[in-house]
């Protein structure tokens, strides 16, 4: 049994419109690997189909698709056991041939899978889903949007960013000011813009700062209280 979920899609274009692509189940009793593939060339089908139906692209012409599975990309990357997947190959070939019309090409990258916190939840929804549509307790639908898949890999892309920003070493101070990632920030005026990046950056001109990089002989306030932090300062 089988259900094939897309692989997610990055076009490095503006997407302004909604596309609409036909999906489909593989059915039952369906090897995992044969799902990779069929999702690996839906994702190309899908991105073709946008950038077809767009009116205006400004894009470098490179379409990403992601995949975690080695396998799938090595079989469409080096066309093996033709035999067995023809039916992908016919897929294939005429979207290469559409790709080469449009003056596009595509780049099949690999993401871990495993050790990845939420994977294994993941994992299990799906096949459940795929369980309830082959017993027929759930309607599969028949298309999907673009804009569908962009959401969705939007909010992966946020994801990782913020479980990578929570975690790391660096930038801890940058992270106290703003520990949520996407966060934008309007400031008023030029002035107050540079002394904020400078406070992100760890480099303002007050003593505990200065101090530390060597242009002043202090990092105590000149109240003889405490270090001549931000905090000291502003709070």
């Amino acid at each position: 049994m089988g259900l094939v979920l897309p692989c997610y899609i990055l076009c490095q274009s503006l997407m302004k419109q909604s596309s609409t692509v036909n999906t489909k189940a593989d059915g039952k009793k369906v090897r995992s690997s044969q799902c990779e593939i069929d999702g690996i060339i839906l994702g190309i089908e899908m991105a073709m189909t946008y950038l077809k139906t767009c009116q205006s692209c400004n894009d470098s012409g490179r379409i990403l698709v992601f995949c975690d599975s080695n396998y799938a990309i090595d079989v469409i990357d080096r066309k093996l056991e033709a035999v067995r997947y023809s039916d992908f190959y016919k897929r294939l070939t005429d979207a290469q041939s559409q790709l080469k019309a449009m003056d596009r090409y595509v780049s099949l990258l690999y993401i871990v899978h495993s050790g990845i916190i939420g994977t294994d939840t993941a994992d299990e929804m799906a096949r459940e889903f795929a369980q309830s549509i082959a017993s027929s307790h759930t309607d599969a639908t028949e298309d999907i949007t673009v804009t569908d898949v962009y959401k969705l890999a939007t909010d992966i892309v946020n994801c990782s960013w913020q479980r990578k920003w929570n975690g790391d070493n660096t930038g801890r101070v940058t992270y106290s000011f703003i520990p949520d990632v996407g966060t934008k920030v309007i400031l008023p005026m030029r002035k107050v813009g540079v002394s904020y990046c400078r406070i992100l950056l760890h480099d303002t001109m007050l003593n505990d700062d200065s101090f530390r990089t060597g242009t002043s002989d202090t990092y105590m306030c000149e109240c003889g209280q405490e270090r001549e932090t931000v905090e000291h300062v502003l709070l």
